[in-house]
């Protein structure tokens, strides 16, 4: 229930979120190529956690695949190709998992913490009470619809959402 140590710490962002983000009547479903990226991802973070020799793999999922029609699929390929076995989390999870990671990362007593999180298709508002038990605002407004809202909606322009042209509110 609490993290001890970080031995490596990787980012490599993968924008499953967008391809979930259906407008109108357009499928929620991973694109092939959004797919792949994320499997030549964990693929790479595999191999520079192997030299820590883990005694197992394991990753969360989060709002896109919650919401993906195709994340079940998805999640089999990680497994079977990668090694990783992959567990969809809730949001309240999601939200007390974030909280412990940026307590533990800020080095702040969780006692006096609002943790933000905000993610490509939720985000979640959580502080620790004094009797121990987490409180948790959450939203499926996030970084992606913000950035549909602006880019569609008000600059009235499409929303590419990946590559070096990406469509940004900026």
């Amino acid at each position: 229930g609490r993290l001890v140590r970080v031995l490596l710490a990787l980012d490599t962002p993968t924008p499953y979120g967008d391809d979930v983000s259906a407008r109108g009547n357009a499928p929620r479903a991973f694109k092939p190529k959004t797919i792949e990226r994320g499997l030549a991802a964990l693929h790479t973070l595999k191999a520079r956690a192997a030299a820590l020799e883990p005694d197992a793999y394991a990753a969360v999922a989060t709002a896109a695949f919650r919401s993906a029609d195709n994340a079940a699929a998805v999640i089999v390929r990680i497994h079977l190709e990668i090694g990783i076995t992959v567990d969809v989390i809730d949001q309240p999870t999601e939200a007390r998992l974030g909280f412990v990671g940026a307590v533990r990362a800020a080095g702040v007593e969780p006692g006096l913490a609002v943790v933000w999180d905000v993610g490509g298709r939720s985000m979640q508002l959580t502080t620790l009470a004094a009797d121990g038990r987490f409180s948790i605002y959450r939203s499926d407004f996030a970084s992606g619809q913000m950035r549909e809202l602006v880019v569609h909606d008000i600059q009235r322009r499409p929303v590419d959402e990946h590559g070096p042209g990406a469509s940004s509110p900026n």
